[in-house]
Order: C-alpha cells, then structure tokens, then sequence
C-alpha cells in the first residue's frame, strides 16, 4: 500500500489555518499559526502513524468543544478507510461518511467495547489530549489501548516539561514515565521534542503567562532571563514482536 504521509503533509499544509478547517492555536481560533506547536503536532502525527489507504483509524480525544469538530479526524478522512472518533464532543462529519462519531469518554470499558465492535482497527492516535485529563483517565486510556488493540501502531502527542508544571494535567518525565509504564505489548519506537515551544506560553503583550494549578499567573522577566516553558512531545509505539515476527495476540 502507498505511504500517504506526503500527501497528508501536502493537505495538512493548505488547510491549516483556513476558516474553513477549525483547527484549536491556529492563528484564527487561538493564538499560532502556520508552523507553530500545534501545527507540528499534526504534522508529526502524520508523519509518525504513516498511514495508507486502507488504515482504519481511532482518534481517542479528537473531538473539540472549540470549534465543534475533529480537525485531525477531518483531515485524514478523505484518504484512509475509516476513522472512528471517541470524544464526548465528537459529531457526524459533514464532509466525510467514514468518520464514525462516538461520543462518549474514553474510559477503558468503552476503548474495550469501542475496539471489540471495530476489530480492524489498525493505528491509534490520541493528539494533545493528555494534558487534558486527569492522571488515572489517562492511564486507563493506555490500559485499554494495550489490552485490547490488537493492531500495530500508537501515536501521541503532549505538553511536556521534564521537571515544572505549568499548568495541571501537563507531564513530566515522571508522570510520562508513569503512564506509559502501563503499556506491556507495546514497545516505544520513536519520540520527538517540537521544535516550536509553547506560544500559549505568553499573554497578548509578550510576557509569560505561567499556569500553576489552573491558576493564572503573569511574571515579568528581564530582557536577557530565560523563560522557562512547556512544549509537545511525540510519541509512536509500535506493538511488540517474538522472534518469529508474528505479532503478539
């Protein structure tokens, strides 16, 4: 099957940041842009599920509040066989017969019901959704990935800083040591740090804008201190192999 990654850089490029196609940060809705962190997440999730035509995809978290659809979901649409949404926010898709809405958390009861009515699931991606949810939903979001995909591929994205939190829910290099620590038939294959750092980092007039505990709190540096931030990491587990290369039930 064809690699559908240029093709999907191609549209992701045209479409970002069009009224037309809502996307969360990009430069309409939020702050961003063209090239920014949350360009790169969709970018790099392209890059890292390395999709073809008859991928069926579930995009845990991919529904928005915002702007009233999946951006991601939308995108991907048009070129593989099937996406399934599981969001609570997750609505039909105008543009495409393929995008399956399931509104409803992603608890590891319903990824267990979602993945046995859809067993050819074949990649999961849960885009800037961690740093959303509480530390126990998330782990059962990843149990419930391991346990019960039986396909290859996993992708995600998050805010990340190794040691501060800036804001609640946003990981470190211990609570993502802690979550990914539940996957046993999954092994990490690839991780990636955007170079494009948090610009919800800073208010409308430049300074930054620190979020402690869901508290806002603006601090003004000199011109030459650095500023500390958090910034998205990547993530791409691929499902573990015996030595006979056939994949693990």
């Amino acid at each position: 099957m064809t690699d559908l990654t240029p093709v999907l850089k191609q549209e992701l490029w045209r479409r970002f940041g069009r009224p037309e196609y809502p996307a969360e940060w990009n430069g309409i809705v939020y702050g961003g842009g063209k090239v920014s962190q949350r360009f790169w997440e969709y970018f790099i999730g392209v890059q890292m599920l390395r999709l073809c035509a008859d991928a069926v995809v579930l995009d845990i978290g991919g529904g928005s509040p915002v702007t009233g659809g999946a951006f991601f979901s939308e995108l991907i649409a048009g070129f593989v066989k099937q996406v399934i949404v599981l969001d609570p926010y997750a609505v039909a898709s105008p543009n495409h017969a393929n995008v399956a809405p399931i509104a409803r958390p992603a608890t590891y009861s319903e990824i267990q019901r979602v993945l046995a009515a859809h067993p050819n699931v074949t990649h999961v991606c849960s885009l800037s959704v961690f740093e959303h949810i509480d530390a126990s939903v998330r782990e059962e979001i990843i149990r419930g990935v391991n346990d019960h995909f039986i396909g290859r591929t996993f992708v995600a994205t998050l805010e990340y800083h190794s040691k501060k939190v800036f804001f609640e829910q946003q990981l470190t290099a211990r609570s993502l040591s802690t979550l990914f620590a539940g996957f046993t038939n999954f092994y990490l294959e690839e991780i990636h740090a955007s170079p494009v750092w948090a610009e919800d980092a800073f208010s409308e007039d430049g300074r930054p804008l620190l979020r402690p505990l869901r508290r806002i709190a603006r601090k003004i540096v000199g011109e030459d201190a650095p500023v500390p931030r958090w910034y998205p990491v990547a993530v791409r587990f691929e499902r573990v192999r015996p030595p006979s290369g056939e994949i693990v039930p």
